[in-house]
């Protein structure tokens, strides 16, 4: 079944989503980054079809084809929640089905702390340079600006400045980036200070998480701080983990030239975590 539509947030906002179920008792849910939306993972999405796997991804609120405003989010946690409703969608339709969650930089910083708090409703993350650090410094005084504009103007929009030739090395992609009317390159105050809240909780606890895990990360993303990811990486106790640094990669390496290789290295690691 091939299913293109919309499911409602808690707080009534809505979710576009596309989704294959390929009746093989799998399937890969997957977060798409900051700005940008479900369409630019279409040969991911395709590539894991051809393997047999379910698969669903959608569009974060305030991206793509979903509802809200561009750019925004009104609390971390609501992100949390769109993930849920997603994940509650498959369960509902096939209860014993092995769900994967995978998700690149601010999806991967989402799909993380939803699974650090949801360990029991999945069955495997699978991670691409996630946002858990920023790799560049923001000085004190935007930092303190952006507190205080998210209390009095929480939704007012700012340039968020992506230097979208240092995202990855394929031309093409990069020239799609800039080009799509659809992919937003703005920023909100209570965006910048809820993501931040969301950093420090999964710093703080993402020791306890138990799922298998496949953290993927560029060694030169100027996005998300590789040094910064792995530190958070290394604090996790569980044994069943793995980082995999691609050292000459930028920030979107699912995007890079070499994309169907790492798409085989985490199809690998699925056929490792199926029940």
């Amino acid at each position: 079944m091939n299913e293109t539509q919309y499911l409602k947030a808690k707080d009534e906002n809505d979710l576009f989503y596309k989704y294959v179920d390929n009746k093989k008792n799998v399937t890969v849910i997957f977060t798409h980054g900051y700005g940008e939306y479900s369409k630019r993972y279409q040969l991911l999405y395709d590539y894991f079809l051809s393997k047999g796997y379910s698969c669903l991804m959608y569009d974060l609120r305030g991206h793509g084809n979903s509802s809200g405003i561009r750019g925004h989010v009104n609390d971390f946690d609501d992100y949390l929640d769109d993930l849920d409703v997603m994940v509650n969608f498959i369960k509902l339709k096939n209860p014993l089905e092995t769900i994967i969650l995978g998700g690149h930089s601010l999806g991967g910083l989402i799909t993380l702390y939803y699974s650090i708090k949801n360990s029991g409703k999945i069955d495997g993350v699978f991670l691409s340079s996630p946002y858990l650090k920023l790799a560049m410094r923001v000085p004190f005084v935007k930092k303190q600006a952006a507190k205080v504009l998210s209390k009095i103007f929480p939704s007012i929009k700012m340039k968020s400045g992506i230097d979208a030739n240092r995202l990855n090395h394929d031309s093409e992609s990069v020239k799609e980036y800039l080009l799509d009317p659809m992919v937003h390159k703005v920023v909100t105050p209570r965006w910048f200070t809820e993501t931040e809240r969301a950093q420090k909780e999964v710093d703080k606890k993402v020791k306890k998480l138990k799922t298998p895990l496949f953290f993927m990360q560029g060694g030169k993303d100027i996005l998300a701080s590789p040094k910064g990811g792995k530190k958070i990486f290394d604090k996790i106790e569980s044994s069943d983990k793995i980082y995999k640094l691609y050292p000459e990669l930028y920030h979107e390496v699912l995007h890079e030239p070499q994309k169907f290789e790492i798409y085989s290295e985490i199809n690998d690691w699925i056929l490792t975590v199926k029940r």
